[in-house]
């Protein structure tokens, strides 16, 4: 019969043997170089692998590092790294580098600070979006497609990017210099909540979605791709008259800059000078600057689709486009403002809407008295 004292000793010869297999030894394993593997428990033991929140739990306990959860090879070498929302903190490991074989690296939402180290040369995409990451954006890979560190704490200047980029998203950082030339093939940028300046750059053909809000860019907003659907300017310094408008734009804000031209009737010819002046009238008379972003027209909402939100009364000159203003025949038929916020008078100019059929401003916070109406409206 063992005795308390043997019974002890046992128990830490177990413990200690356990924990002696459960270390993976980078040098006897075969699945990948290693000076990978050797990356892998960096990137454990930098991070606090013992706490991360993933299933499995197999990282740095056996000789197979393919198998480890949220790890993918191909050919001998690691390809993707996948731990999104798994509860990594610190800082990521400067031997990264040494994944030459690394397509995709993704580690959003964790809580990881530090600096970025130096990228993998074969990375096509990167996120690390929504952590605590610092220091500056470092030269990135010539391959790479997709790039996203949205709401760190990046500092410095935007790097110059790939030739073959087609998604950037940089946005809620405190990045500061100039927006660098912009791939020919990129089809989304997100630049907004930085301190940028400077103008912005030819613009490429395929752009679908844009926004650069919140920054402090100056000049002119230049020719706006035919293609783009989703427009964020606000709140910069730009100046200028608006270019003309893409037809598939669900989405436009320009509030925010001041200098930016405004409508001018005389010039417009979607309608009528005064039926136009009664439009600008009533953005003016009923806080149109703050008005909110729900409008949308009954048409869009009888086929359930998806509504359009334009920022763009008193912007363009082209009225009849106007978020929430129908025409035809080159009047004004209906204006459907509800739940938009308007606050204020109705303008006595509204009775020169002389075609309108249908105004719906219900549920807003409008005051005073009802002017006269035109006929048809009442």
């Amino acid at each position: 019969m063992l005795t308390r004292m043997q019974i002890c000793c046992l128990w830490l010869l177990i413990s200690f043997g356990n924990h002696a297999l459960a270390a993976t030894d980078c040098a006897m394993q075969t699945d990948i170089p290693q000076s990978q593997c050797q990356a892998l428990v960096d990137l454990y033991h930098s991070t606090s692998g013992a706490n991360w929140s993933i299933d499995g739990g197999d990282w740095n306990v056996t000789n197979a590092p393919c198998s480890w959860t949220r790890v993918t090879c191909s050919g001998n070498v690691v390809t993707e790294i996948n731990l999104y929302s798994s509860h990594l903190t610190g800082t990521l490991p400067n031997s990264l580098v040494n994944l030459t074989g690394l397509t995709y690296l993704g580690l959003s939402g964790n809580q990881l600070t530090g600096t970025i180290p130096t990228l993998p040369t074969g990375l096509t995409w990167l996120d690390l979006s929504f952590n605590q990451l610092t220091g500056t954006i470092p030269t990135l890979p010539i391959g790479l497609i997709g790039l996203n560190l949205f709401f760190n704490q990046l500092t410095g200047t935007i790097p110059t990017l790939p030739t073959g980029l087609t998604g950037l998203g940089l946005s809620h950082n405190q990045l500061t210099g100039t927006i660098p030339t912009l791939p020919t093939g990129l089809t989304g940028l997100y630049l907004s909540y930085n301190q940028l300046t400077g103008t912005i750059p030819t613009l490429p053909t395929g752009l679908t979605g844009l926004y650069l809000s919140h920054n402090q860019l100056t000049g002119t907003i230049p020719t706006l791709p035919t293609g783009l659907i989703r427009l964020d300017l606000s709140y910069n310094q730009l100046s200028g008259i608006v270019p003309d408008l893409p037809l598939g734009l669900t989405y436009m804000n320009l509030r925010g800059n001041q200098q930016l031209e405004k409508t001018n009737c005389a010039t417009q010819t979607d309608i009528p000078q005064s039926q136009c002046q009664a439009l600008v009238d009533l953005y003016n008379s009923a806080g149109g600057e703050n008005w909110f972003n729900t409008i949308f027209s009954t048409l869009n909402f009888m086929e359930n689709s998806s509504y359009s939100v334009l920022y763009n009364w008193n912007v363009t000159n082209t009225p009849c486009s106007w978020t929430g203003v129908t025409c035809n025949g080159n009047v004004v038929t209906k204006i459907i403002l509800f739940y938009s916020d308007l606050t204020g008078m109705l303008p006595n100019s509204l009775v020169n809407l002389t075609g309108l059929t249908e105004l719906d401003l219900h549920n807003n916070q409008l005051t005073g008295t009802i002017p006269t109406l035109p006929i048809e409206a009442v």
